[in-house]
């Protein structure tokens, strides 16, 4: 009887032992999906991952709460509560972010064409373009707040997310990178003239010269980012004539 005994509490110590492991690891869990929440709440948009998976997930520390209550493994029930949390919370943020916030606010929507080279007003030297290559294709929101302001220095104007721009093959000018979502390219533009002004040697009188023609997902869309005095600007260019619609079509 007495050995029972100690055979049950030794069971028990074990379970602990094995409860107490198991909620570190959750625990632990929980504060990288924590992490990733304030990431989407900065970043503000989701890529490379897709939502139904994600749900999967969600759903199954739910299920996990109830098991380790069931079994009362008090430990475990209260990590993978926090982990249901913050994975609810993600998701949560992702679907308003994905199928909400970015189709309410990306103005020319996900499939914005840029077409159009922008060229240096002069031949930069390898090291002047060594410096332009660290903003172009950079995430805008990796800048401290006083590197962006300092950039956009326009508080009306749109702030980008990322730098969606590439030098030609000739290294003569900048042309759109082909990025999705891309958005706000004529602040982008401005916060690399700005960019080059300031950090690259010999660069202070550094712009660009020509015109983007941009043509959103709507017919009527379309504007022109056109550089006036080393400025970029925004000229809307809508199709001129009448507009027919098919009869065939609702």
């Amino acid at each position: 009887m007495e050995e029972s005994v100690k055979e049950g509490k030794i069971k028990l110590m074990e379970m602990a032992t094995l409860d107490i492991v198991n909620s570190i690891f959750f625990f632990t869990t929980s504060a990288f999906v924590v992490m990733n929440v304030f990431k989407l709440i900065q970043d503000k948009e989701v890529k490379g991952v897709k939502l139904l998976p994600s749900c999967f997930f969600s759903v199954s520390t739910w299920w996990g709460m109830y098991y380790y209550y069931q079994i009362e493994q008090m430990g475990g029930f209260l990590g993978i509560t926090l982990l249901a949390i913050g994975n609810t919370s993600w998701m949560a943020l992702a679907i308003y972010y994905e199928k909400i916030l970015n189709k309410e606010n990306c103005k020319m929507g996900y499939d914005t064409d840029y077409q159009g080279i922008l060229k240096f007003n002069k031949e930069l030297a390898a090291s002047q373009l060594g410096i332009l290559n660290e903003i172009l294709g950079a995430d805008f929101r990796d800048f401290s707040k006083e590197v962006q302001k300092e950039l956009v220095p326009n508080a009306n104007a749109e702030t980008p997310s990322y730098i969606n721009l590439e030098l030609t093959k000739d290294f003569s000018g900048i042309q759109w990178d082909g990025s999705e979502k891309s958005y706000a390219m004529v602040s982008c533009v401005n916060a690399v003239t700005i960019w080059m002004r300031h950090k690259a040697p010999y660069c202070e009188d550094f712009a660009f010269v020509g015109t983007m023609h941009c043509q959103g997902e709507a017919m009527d869309d379309r504007w022109d980012l056109v550089m006036e005095d080393g400025i970029a600007m925004e000229v809307k260019t809508p199709p001129s004539g009448v507009k027919i619609e098919c009869p065939h079509c609702e």
